[in-house]
């Protein structure tokens, strides 16, 4: 039997979808032709996924509904295993539930974004999340363009907050795009050419403190046809090859400040997850060779959530005795 009230709901999102939609496609075809940009009919692809967000309602409520059950599910669980302990246990029953909790959260979130990340299973909303970024920069650079010049430094900070994320999708979109299956050899050579474009876009960026009349423009331009061709499954050439001659790739310039970064997260989270899971299996009276095997496992589902295997193993190999 169905629920009137969850039906009305469900009609009142997907026409506040539609509406918010038909905004956004307004908005960034006025931007093209506040900046003298393509026009709108070079751009279907895009125009198409704005017209569909409408459609990616479902996905993200199932997996917002699916992160809640997981809270929820874990918590019960801590309780359940409190009250069971708390009659052998009292001191440290309630602190190892809770850490049970929150590792199965930790653990199985983490893992839950990553498929939706990186597996067909995380929908339209995954895929086409670089053009949502790309077509609402536009439509920043649009504002910013036409702003006077005591309004302008707010939308610049926005389009920087936006430059952040899609400097990260575009570096993963050989994966997002999902034109390759996971382990193919083209990744390579697109990971190369996004690092580029990257590179290409953190130039007209630092452009926006010399010459932001001519930079906002230029930025603009790059983020439509970036969009155009990533949607097309076009992310071996997202920039013709021209205007990215003598540009140094992002990945060249930060790798160094972002590895050092990232070791020294792993190690933050192979050390924490050895010790929540030291925390979580203490109240159990485990003997000493179990709750070392439960430690190292945690450690270990720790790192390689956060830095993947490999990662994890260097990590490992800088601890003493190694």
């Amino acid at each position: 039997m169905s629920d009137p009230m969850a039906e009305d709901w469900a009609r009142a999102e997907v026409q506040r979808r539609r509406e918010a939609a038909a905004q956004k496609l307004a908005a960034f075809d006025t931007s093209l032709d506040r900046l003298s940009l393509v026009e709108p009919a070079e751009a279907p692809l895009t125009r198409t996924v704005i017209r569909e967000t409408v459609k990616e309602t479902l996905v993200d409520s199932l997996w917002s509904v699916v992160l809640c059950l997981i809270a929820i599910g874990s918590f019960a669980s801590a309780a359940a295993v409190g009250r069971w302990l708390h009659g052998t246990a009292p001191a440290y029953a309630p602190v190892g539930s809770v850490g049970a909790a929150i590792l199965t959260m930790v653990v199985a979130g983490s893992a839950m974004i990553a498929v939706m990340d990186r597996t067909p299973a995380g929908g339209a909303t995954t895929r086409n999340r670089l053009i949502q970024l790309t077509t609402t920069a536009v439509i920043v650079c649009a504002g910013a363009h036409a702003a006077t010049d005591a309004e302008r430094p707010k939308q610049l900070r926005e389009l920087d907050r936006l430059h952040r994320q899609i400097e990260r999708w575009l570096l993963r979109a050989s994966r997002t795009r999902r034109t390759m299956s996971a382990y193919s050899v083209r990744h390579t050579a697109a990971r190369r050419h996004a690092a580029q474009v990257a590179g290409a876009l953190r130039n007209d960026l630092y452009r926006l403190d010399i010459a932001p009349d001519t930079a906002l423009p230029e930025l603009a331009r790059k983020l439509v046809t970036i969009g155009e061709r990533y949607a097309e499954g076009r992310v071996g050439s997202l920039l013709p090859e021209e205007e990215l001659e003598g540009v140094e790739p992002v990945s060249l310039t930060r790798n160094a400040r972002m590895e050092s970064a990232h070791m020294v997260l792993v190690i933050t989270a192979i050390a924490g997850g050895g010790l929540a899971a030291w925390t979580a299996a203490r109240p159990l009276g485990l003997p000493a060779f179990p709750q070392a095997v439960l430690i190292a496992l945690g450690a270990a589902i720790g790192g390689t959530v956060t830095g993947g295997w490999k990662r994890m193993t260097e990590a490992l190999a800088l601890l003493p005795g190694k």
